[in-house]
């Protein structure tokens, strides 16, 4: 499916990019049966990029089942297949940071600081069979023997805080297998983290909360409490207290 629609994209003129988890596991060496899903980045808007795999996937007689559909809220343009409720795709525009509402377009050095973490933010041109590590780190992190999660940039914004502790807590979980994680430079940034931070989370208001609460439940839905606590602990204390209060939330949440 993302063959004729890398084709079709580039014929008009823009580059796109293989990125994250799918590029993560393939470098680590655990096969294409570690590869839970397929994000795509590139110099596309959303809406384009969406116009341009219609004109894919109508042109190419086993994919034309498909539909994209763009969401305005993150401009992020997914692929469903046919009743399917989670996409096979997902794309959004290298990102942009810094205003109010979703927006793109930037070069592919700033998009990675904008990930994640660096092993996330490693781009992959299937069709040249290149692969880019705009953020000079990810490549080694990866190498590191269990790997080395270190944020992409140590952002101040307690959302971005909060959710990158769920997301590393999700990661740690998942990467135990694979030997001791490398958290240094992660612990190192928890520990900037306000006494408070939950507290300025909450000034958020209700609607940002209720969307972490939502967050977590994503990422660690399916660990257990008392693994989630142990894991967060291990990040320091303020991590340890986001997670212990959102756990507490959600068990008062229920009928």
């Amino acid at each position: 499916m993302a063959q004729p629609v890398a084709r079709t994209v580039r014929a008009a003129g823009h580059e796109l990019w293989l990125v994250g988890g799918a590029v993560r596991e393939l470098l680590s060496g655990h096969g294409r049966e570690a590869v839970r899903d397929l994000d795509l980045t590139g110099t596309a808007p959303a809406g384009r990029f969406a116009e341009l795999t219609r004109q894919a996937l109508e042109e190419d007689g086993e994919t034309y089942e498909l539909w994209p559909k763009v969401s305005p809220d993150t401009l992020v343009c997914s692929v469903y297949g046919p009743r399917l409720s989670t996409p096979l795709l997902e794309y959004r525009g290298l990102g942009l940071n810094g205003f109010r509402f979703p927006t793109t377009g930037t070069d592919i050095a700033a998009d990675s600081r904008n990930r994640d973490f660096t092993v996330n933010s490693i781009l992959y041109d299937f069709e040249r069979h290149l692969v880019i590590d705009p953020s000079e780190r990810g490549l080694t992190d990866l190498a590191v023997r269990g790997r080395a999660l270190v944020p992409a940039s140590r952002s101040t914004d307690p959302v971005v805080r909060a959710e990158l502790t769920l997301r590393a807590v999700k990661f740690l979980a998942r990467w135990e297998a694979d030997g001791p994680v490398d958290t240094r430079e992660l612990c190192s940034w928890t520990a900037e983290f306000p006494a408070d931070l939950v507290g300025e989370l909450r000034e958020r208001g209700d609607q940002a909360w209720r969307e972490l609460r939502d967050f977590h439940h994503e990422c660690l839905g399916d660990l257990p409490a008392d693994r989630q606590r142990a894991l967060a602990s291990a990040l320091g204390p303020c991590a340890a207290h986001l997670l212990e209060t959102l756990l507490e939330t959600r068990r008062t949440a229920r009928p």
